[in-house]
């Protein structure tokens, strides 16, 4: 796919030098977030909140989102908040993620995650997602991995 020149990553850039708002914005237009109904509430240096209504997923019998869709959104929220403390022209590619399993997860979802620690190449993150009532169902770790081919 890199090598394609008439792939348009332009959607996946982010607005490196831009206000937050304008961070906000291109979060919830990216097409990962809006094909599953995630929308970005808050975002700075190092922090996201994410919110998921109402899931466009099938629920589980018991009306939780399935683990391994919750982990995806997670990673989804992972990469974004990594994007905001990497270096201008770096892509994150997830590492390692790591997620314990609570309680089932029931929509609406909050998802936060937080910058832990970074470094030249390695953001490790914390996420938790919340359930309807806030309590945590999922709580996951992770690194990303600066990739910093020709995205800018």
């Amino acid at each position: 796919m890199l090598d394609d020149p008439t792939t348009d990553f332009s959607p996946y850039l982010p607005p490196w030098g831009q206000d937050w708002p304008s961070w906000m914005q291109w979060a919830n237009a990216l097409p990962n977030l809006s094909e599953i109904n995630l929308q970005c509430e808050q975002i700075s240096a190092g922090y996201i909140r994410l919110r998921l209504e109402k899931s466009r997923w099938g629920l589980t019998p018991i009306g939780g989102v399935n683990g391994g869709l919750v982990i995806a959104a997670a990673d989804q929220a992972m990469g974004i908040v990594a994007l905001t403390v990497m270096p201008r022209g770096a892509l994150p590619a997830t590492a390692t993620l790591n997620a314990s399993y609570f309680r089932p997860a029931m929509p609406p979802l909050t998802f936060q995650a937080r910058v832990t620690e970074s470094g030249r190449r390695l953001v490790f993150v914390k996420l938790d997602v919340e359930d309807r009532a806030g309590r945590v169902c999922v709580s996951c770790s992770g690194a990303m991995a600066a990739q910093s081919d020709t995205f800018t």
